[in-house]
């Protein structure tokens, strides 16, 4: 099935293989602009993948987001300037919660199991990172 809706790219959705085990296919064509450029994302149940097949400096070189900043790798924090090289970390930075007013699928997301406030993390170093309201905290 193709709609038109992801920033006026064609978004096509695909099912692959049946019920349970089904991998939702979501490829976003940006051909309009950036010819022979795709980004495909897949679900199969809590699990996500996205992926940029040939990914070029003029279709990507200005993103910086939960993947990094396209030129340099640096894996950034929302604020888009504190670096964050434990991915564990940056997963919880990005998080999606209910109440995150960047998020265009709110609806689709109040009821996810996203993580409570509370949410201890225990590190190898017997540090604790603790997820509260202004990000994330570590202490011993």
């Amino acid at each position: 099935m193709i709609i038109d809706g992801m920033r006026g790219f064609p978004l096509n959705i695909t099912r692959i293989g049946e019920a349970s085990r089904a991998i939702h296919r979501y490829t976003i064509d940006l051909s309009s602009k950036y010819p022979g450029k795709v980004i495909t994302i897949e679900t199969l149940k809590e699990f996500v993948k996205v992926d940029f097949p040939r990914p070029s400096a003029e279709a990507f070189g200005n993103t910086v987001g939960i993947l990094g900043n396209f030129k340099t790798g640096e894996t950034l924090a929302r604020d888009q300037k504190t670096v964050i090289d434990d991915f564990t970390k940056l997963g919880i930075e990005w998080q999606v919660l209910p109440d995150d007013d960047r998020c265009s699928i709110r609806s689709r997301i109040l009821n996810s199991q996203s993580p409570v406030f509370s949410q201890r993390i225990q590190e190898d170093n017997d540090s604790v990172v603790t997820l509260g309201e202004g990000g994330l905290e570590s202490r011993t």
